[in-house]
């Protein structure tokens, strides 16, 4: 992967060129694209609800998870609980072991106790330990049915007002046995990315060039957010070599390299 960051009068604009022309040898980096496939494993329990200090009522949250999903193995973060489904893995590439993957599911609900609409979270999560892979030319591939643990926790912490305070919680954890598909391929493709934050009004294209000053390619900016913008571009034909990205009557210089 090479870094290039680009300074103009008006704008900053910071290149991440993936280099990755699909290699025979199915090297793994931070860019490979990871899969994650799973049939539903489940798990709730029952709470009682307290309505400041005296029981309201009793709910059992209930949450099904199938995962299947693909991130780029950079992305995975195993401190963030996002609603939906994350996962989180660790290999040991001597070994050619899965030393651990997490699978987690967050989800919000609401129940209804006494007049009030209460809003919880439900938190479930899959653990496997110590799983033996496959190294193929195009990547890593696991698959079959495993032994895991796992862990489900459910709260409710709502205060309508000072005397007014509904709060509950349960927990359940075990084993249970899950059909696991897990595959980690390189990019195979050359991926040029960029992201800005805007400083001017200013519309424009940022413009590819060969050392000639020959136009490759032109970027067309979009607006993601108010003030950010940003640009995706797919140069699958570009040859080893330097090149000029031009926004304007500024130019910055980047290479590719094999």
């Amino acid at each position: 992967m090479f870094r290039c960051e680009m300074t103009f009068y008006r704008f900053t604009i910071v290149f991440v060129v993936l280099l990755l022309a699909g290699r025979a040898s199915g090297q793994i980096d931070s860019n490979s694209l990871v899969t994650i496939k799973t049939s539903d494993a489940s798990a709730g329990c029952t709470m009682t609800i307290f309505d400041t200090g005296r029981p309201a009522g009793t709910y059992s949250p209930y949450l099904s998870t199938i995962c299947d999903r693909t991130l780029p193995l950079r992305e995975m973060k195993s401190t963030n609980y996002p609603y939906g489904i994350s996962f989180d893995l660790s290999l040991d590439t001597a070994n050619k072991m899965v030393k651990y993957l997490r699978i987690y599911n967050a989800q919000w609900y609401q129940t209804h106790i006494t007049v009030y609409d209460l809003p919880g979270n439900s938190y479930f999560t899959l653990r496997f330990e110590d799983l033996p892979y496959q190294q193929l030319k195009s990547g890593i591939l696991l698959q079959g049915i495993f032994e895991c643990t796992y862990t489900f926790q459910s709260g409710i912490n709502w205060m309508g007002s000072p005397r007014v305070w509904f709060q509950g919680f349960c927990s359940d954890s075990g084993h249970l046995t899950d059909t696991l598909t897990l595959s980690i391929v390189p990019a195979t493709f050359r991926d040029v990315r960029g992201s800005y934050r805007e400083r001017s009004e200013d519309e424009g294209m940022v413009v590819i060039c060969d050392q000639l000053g020959r136009a490759i390619r032109s970027v067309q900016r979009k607006v993601y957010e108010s003030g950010v913008r940003g640009m995706i571009a797919h140069f699958s034909f570009l040859p080893p070599g330097c090149y000029f990205a031009r926004l304007g009557t500024e130019v910055s210089k980047f290479c590719v390299v094999e």
